[in-house]
């Protein structure tokens, strides 16, 4: 009878070892952001204004959450409020959404790459007043078609393209912008969408102290398949598969474009990011970096400078 109980058990025993497995396995993806969710420092009669590369990130004189770059400098400037010297309260954020459209990609992340502007406008301290999304098609090295949205808060769902390459790319038939021996295609339009929600369509968007109402989650749509990217944590209502891909990794980075006065490269078609960012990539993704530093690339592996330049232009819109 023992000898019957332990060959029931066995199998159970095997199955919770191959689970514990797995979960062992998983990534912390909270660990491979670029960003993370800070409180404002606010000093008594001063509007404190954050900027990164010069750009203004947030600005207030009430300590609001903002998007705060793991990967760079922000500077604060404290600046006296006066009668006609307060300006808007808001928290902005720009980042290069760079994305794998297979199960099992080959890492080049250049299969949809765009900038995303997000501009948060507060009413009052307590609500937000709009959300600005403003969307800049940079690079389209895959094959497939695919849509790409944006979930924002209270569930509005902004769907800037049913087919990314018809919609943002004006057709353009090919790989666009992901090898250094073809033209760059540019002068593609910025693609602009705002969310009213303090007495707006969208409902009251309460400001809450860990900065979950600044959660946004921009994905891509490919044979019915959700791909998603973790801005600064993943979200409840997102599976773990639709953030890491069959090979166990991630489908979608989101990263500053510059930082330090250098500009995140991507891969050029077909060269693996390992290859590009030797060693940091993957110590990021292993949790032995707090950040993802691309201030060294192989330069014969990724975009060059001078059209990173070009294709980006302004870095943060206002």
């Amino acid at each position: 009878m023992k000898k019957l109980i332990l060959l029931l058990l066995a199998p159970l025993f095997l199955l919770s070892c191959v689970d514990k497995t797995t979960e062992e396995n998983q990534y912390d993806l909270k660990k491979i952001t670029s960003f993370e969710i800070r409180t404002l420092p606010i000093q008594e009669g001063f509007t404190t204004i954050a900027k990164v590369e010069g750009k203004v990130i947030a600005q207030a004189s009430e300590a609001i959450p903002y998007f705060h770059p793991k990967f760079g400098e922000v500077s604060f400037e404290y600046v006296p409020i006066t009668k006609g010297n307060t300006p808007a309260p808001l928290a902005s954020m720009s980042m290069l959404l760079c994305f794998e459209d297979l199960l099992n990609g080959d890492d080049d992340y250049n299969d949809f790459v765009c900038k995303i502007d997000m501009i948060y406008y507060y009413k009052n301290k307590n609500k937000v007043d709009s959300i600005k999304l403003k969307v800049l098609p940079i690079a389209l090295g895959g094959s497939l078609n695919f849509s790409f949205a944006v979930n924002c808060p209270n569930n509005r769902n902004i769907l800037f393209a049913n087919d990314v390459r018809q919609g943002l790319f004006n057709n353009v038939i090919g790989y666009i912008n992901t090898s250094s021996a073809n033209s760059l295609l540019t002068n593609l339009p910025t693609y602009t969408r705002v969310i009213e929600y303090q007495n707006g369509v969208a409902g009251n968007l309460d400001v809450d102290a860990n900065g979950d109402y600044l959660n946004i989650d921009p994905y891509i749509t490919v044979n019915g398949r959700e791909i998603h990217v973790v801005l600064t944590k993943p979200l409840s209502n997102v599976s773990y598969s639709e953030y890491v891909n069959t090979l166990g990794r991630p489908y979608g980075l989101a990263i500053p474009p510059k930082t330090n006065g250098i500009y995140f490269r991507y891969p050029m078609e077909k060269k693996n990011i390992r290859t590009a960012y030797p060693n940091v990539f993957q110590a990021w993704l292993d949790g032995n970096a707090n950040y993802f530093d691309y201030s060294n690339p192989v330069d014969a592996n990724v975009q060059t400078e001078a059209n990173m330049i070009t294709l980006l232009g302004t870095l943060v819109s206002k």
